[in-house]
């Protein structure tokens, strides 16, 4: 599959857990990509990097402009899967309702996020993977949090180095 991180801008943070996750979608034979929403126009990158998975990390406060971008993209291209995680999902897991998400990542998302991909791909039920909650779906609780960080691949720095 091919997956499109997206963030609003890379400027002296980087998305750590977005590149962790990144690198977990690689070794499972995954492609990503990211697009920086300030310099980069969402629908266009879509349609190059023929995407099928577009993931966001928000916070409080950026949480409405994601939605808005995510109403354009599903208006567009209704068979892209998006989901968004991080910590406003995570502490108000109602935004899915509010949103045209079609999923929604609460707490780590690592694990979760690999079998969300396994899932899609082959077009198993999506609605009892824990720290994922979709669409008309189940809270199925979260997993244990990672104890053994050694056990996760070094974030995908390439992916935001690109840029």
């Amino acid at each position: 599959m091919n997956i499109l991180f997206a963030v609003e801008n890379l400027d002296w943070i980087n998305p750590i857990g977005m590149m962790q996750i990144s690198a977990m979608a690689k070794e499972r034979g995954h492609r990503t990509e990211l697009v920086v929403l300030s310099k980069e126009d969402v629908c266009l990158k879509i349609e190059e990097f023929h995407a099928t998975v577009v993931a966001f990390n928000t916070s409080t406060g950026e949480h409405n402009k994601y939605a808005k971008i995510v109403e354009d993209i599903k208006a567009k291209y209704k068979d892209v899967f998006v989901v968004i995680g991080g910590m406003h999902p995570t502490f108000f897991p109602k935004y899915l309702e509010e949103t045209k998400v079609d999923a929604i990542c609460v707490g780590e998302g690592e694990y979760a996020f690999v079998e969300l991909l396994e899932k899609l791909e082959s077009g198993q039920d999506l609605s009892d993977i824990k720290n994922i909650i979709v669409r008309n779906g189940k809270d199925n609780g979260m997993r244990d949090l990672i104890q053994d960080l050694d056990s996760l691949p070094f974030p995908d720095r390439d992916l935001i180095y690109r840029k």
